[in-house]
């Protein structure tokens, strides 16, 4: 077998969240193309008509979606497919080569059956393009780099930011798009129950309470929507609707609202049973210890004495039966 000449290699990461190895290899399609273009540039005159040239690429979802960009076979809805913008900077990036730049599939990973020096020349590069992201990635964790904010492409003709900026990945604009109205929704309504102030409503870490939320069971979840919502059938809730003959807890004879749920001072072993469960599932977790004791003992004070003495100012204005 003939063997092959590296003239030139290059590494680096890929941009965007969530990272996948679909829009990992559509970068280094990127880069390649690139580096082809800039190239002719530096020339200072376009690729000679006669040149033959291939690329190679083991991502054959990448390759038919290539093919069709190159066509012109678009339509707005392709928008919302996932790594577009790296897609269609490919096709673009392609289409200014030369047609006799072909492009070819090669399959993955031949090294786990064969030797290096059994496979052919693509294979081989494709060996060694794995390595290459592999170092970098293994320096980039070295160094403590954390994953990438997509930067926008040329090419792509629109992104969808969330709330803090940040550009959403194509990949998860249709999940955004349909979950962000009826998130709104819910939120000003909260807000304007709750009666929580607009500084109160931006501190809260919404991204990781839906995870937390997407954890739970559905009757769980179910359960924690109503309680949120104060929409939970307690004795003020089913006397209003003429349910019951009393509103009073058939514990203690106090007005049973939602909160009085937690702070019925006939329910101390359930309170006993309940922090010492906060903070067992706390410890598997590994949080902090810092944090622990200051949740815990947080949930402590509001449990028998309603009082937090200001160990939360964000809590204390949430509201501390929102987080038990």
């Amino acid at each position: 077998m003939e063997p092959k000449t590296n003239l030139v290699q290059n590494n680096g990461l890929a941009r965007g969240q969530p990272m996948s190895s679909h829009r990992a290899e559509a970068y280094g399609r990127i880069s390649i193309l690139l580096f082809l273009g800039r190239y002719a540039e530096y020339r200072g005159k376009p690729y000679s008509t006669s040149l033959q040239a291939i690329t190679y690429c083991d991502n054959s979802g990448v390759l038919t979606t290539e093919k069709r960009l190159k066509r012109g076979v678009e339509s707005p809805y392709r928008q919302l497919n996932p790594d577009h913008d790296a897609l269609v900077t490919i096709a673009e990036l392609s289409a200014k080569l030369p047609e006799n730049f072909r492009t070819k599939h090669v399959h993955g990973h031949q090294d786990n059956a064969l030797e290096y020096e059994e496979l052919s020349p693509p294979a081989q590069l494709n060996v060694d393009a794995d390595e290459l992201a592999t170092i970098a990635l293994q320096s980039a964790l070295a160094e403590g780099a954390t994953a990438l904010q997509t930067i926008p492409l040329p090419s792509c003709q629109a992104y969808l930011l969330n709330r803090e900026g940040c550009i959403i990945s194509s990949g998860e604009v249709k999940h955004h798009l349909r979950l962000s109205m009826p998130a709104e929704n819910l939120m000003n309504y909260l807000q304007r129950h709750q009666g929580w102030t607009d500084d109160t409503i931006h501190r809260i870490n919404w991204e990781l309470f839906a995870k937390g939320r997407a954890k739970l069971t559905p009757n769980l979840m179910f359960f924690s929507t109503k309680l949120s919502s104060d929409w939970l059938p307690v004795a003020v809730r089913q006397h209003r609707h003429q349910f019951l003959p009393t509103n009073e807890c058939h514990l203690c004879g106090e007005p049973e609202i939602t909160e009085h749920l937690f702070l019925c001072k006939q329910r101390g072993e359930w309170k006993q049973s309940f922090l010492a469960n906060i903070d067992k599932e706390l410890r598997r977790l590994e949080t902090a210890a810092d944090i622990r004791r200051h949740i815990v003992q947080g949930l402590e004070d509001w449990l028998f004495t309603k009082a937090t003495e200001l160990i939360s100012v964000d809590q204390d204005a949430i509201g501390w039966y929102n987080i038990a």
